[in-house]
């Protein structure tokens, strides 16, 4: 699970991405666009962005969470699932 601020751990080589799946930088650079353009004037700030990558299912997947809280009052999150080797968006949930 990769956390916005948590200090970097190197894998170990059981946890290990093999070299068919999209490493953490790459599902970034496909959900930001997709969280710039769901934000809106009166969303809050960007308070944690998490992604986890799981095998549970019978494709490996991403799931990418991105949570605005403001005084721990206002809360929008936006959910995205991607598969975890092709990079394809497969599930989006909005608070909204």
């Amino acid at each position: 699970m990769v956390r916005v601020d948590d200090a970097y751990n190197s894998p170990s080589a059981v946890d290990a991405i093999t070299e068919h799946w999209m490493d953490s930088d790459a599902v970034a650079r496909i959900t930001e666009p997709i969280y710039v353009a769901w934000r809106t004037t009166d969303t809050p700030p960007l308070r944690d962005f998490v992604m986890k990558l799981t095998q549970r299912e019978q494709a490996p997947l991403w799931r990418v969470n991105y949570l605005c809280v403001q005084s721990g009052m206002m809360r929008r999150e936006l959910q995205l699932t991607l598969h975890a080797t092709t990079g394809e968006v497969i599930g989006v949930v909005s608070s909204d």
